[in-house]
């Protein structure tokens, strides 16, 4: 056969993926891989559509790349999908604010700790020590 009939054969990024999905959905613990190239074939071609169109509206917007916020655009036709991809926006959001907070408040301890260590070394055992005061917010 010529070249130009001979398919490309596409590498299978996500079967792994698919058949934990499958799995946890019921399936059995080995899936058909017929199966699995299919869900993967429709998925891709699916991120495919959504990256086109979201590269549609960031052009037209001036830009050479998609940002997250082009992705809504694309989903503006299926409400479930926007839903969904709203709420993960927010969770994420959620979560990056708790560990920035976690963050600060771990910084705020270890100094707190750190100047009850140092007030340990400066004391000759003549005298007890004070305990420091924690900062207030």
């Amino acid at each position: 056969p010529s070249q130009h009939t001979r398919r490309r054969r596409r590498p299978r990024l996500f079967t792994k993926d698919i058949e934990t999905l499958l799995y946890s959905m019921g399936d059995g613990p080995v899936s058909l891989d017929s199966t699995v190239n299919c869900l993967e074939d429709c998925l891709v071609e699916f991120l495919t559509d959504i990256s086109h169109e979201s590269l549609q509206f960031a052009r037209l917007h001036g830009r050479l790349r998609i940002k997250v916020d082009d992705v809504p655009f694309a989903l503006r036709n299926d409400p479930l999908k926007l839903g969904r991809m709203n709420y993960i926006r927010e969770q994420l959001a959620k979560i990056e604010k708790a560990k920035k907070l976690y963050d600060t408040n771990n910084v705020n301890e270890r100094e707190y700790f750190a100047d009850e260590d140092d007030e340990d070394d400066d004391n000759d055992g003549s005298r007890p020590l004070k305990k420091a005061k924690k900062k207030e917010r």
